[in-house]
């Protein structure tokens, strides 16, 4: 019967330390978009309207013969199913990359020190001036995890609701990422963050730890 329940002990405790503590929060479709200029033929730069619908989301800048355009990628994601800020452990912003053109650094990744204005839409375009990250050409395609831990404490410690973030395109590169609109499937951007054992899981490892040490000592 003991041998029985430490085993079941020990499945337990396995199975939580594979599940708590691992948050993941997909970016919804109107949390990203692209905006930026264009220009033809010399004429002045033009404003493009924020598109929240675009897919893959580009950021870059190309420039020829008169003709030319430049995008930033906004990007916020929802805070509020986080952990205290104590008990995280690591956070990275996930994005799948489809291209990627240029050598050295393609695009900065910037963060929002205040985003107390951020309600869920990227088109709010959110002040983004704090260096979080860059994507560079030896990032390859696939997934790609920026380190953002230290970002997102500091936007829980402020209370804020959102994150939000920018990619600012380099001049002369360019890359392209799944946006959210692929909301559903396993492509959309993602926010992940790890942090330490649930309570019960602490508890279960120090019961188990005591019913292993008892064990011992009567064998």
């Amino acid at each position: 019967m003991k041998a029985l329940f430490i085993s079941t002990l020990t499945i337990l405790m396995a199975t939580s330390l594979s599940f708590a503590g691992i948050t993941q929060i997909v970016v919804q479709p109107e949390g990203d978009g692209n905006v930026g200029q264009d220009r033809e033929n010399y004429d002045p730069w033009e404003d493009v309207p924020f598109d929240s619908d675009v897919n893959p989301n580009y950021v870059g800048f190309d420039f020829d013969d008169g003709d030319g355009q430049w995008r930033d990628t906004y990007i916020q994601v929802n805070l509020s199913s986080l952990p205290a800020v104590d008990d995280i452990t690591a956070a990275t912003l996930n994005i799948n990359i489809l291209t990627l053109q240029g050598s050295d650094t393609i695009s900065n990744l910037y963060h929002a020190a205040d985003a107390s204005g951020a309600t869920g839409n990227a088109a709010d375009q959110i002040d983004c001036s704090e260096l979080a990250g860059e994507v560079n050409s030896s990032s390859g395609l696939g997934w790609l995890a920026l380190d953002v831990t230290d970002f997102i404490k500091a936007d829980i410690t402020s209370a804020f609701s959102w994150a939000a973030f920018r990619f600012g395109y380099e001049t002369y590169k360019s890359f392209t990422f799944n946006s959210a609109e692929t909301v559903g499937a396993p492509l959309a951007p993602y926010l992940e963050v790890t942090s330490i054992p649930e309570p019960i899981t602490a508890s279960l490892l120090a019961m188990g730890a005591l019913l292993l040490t008892k064990r011992k000592r009567r064998s």
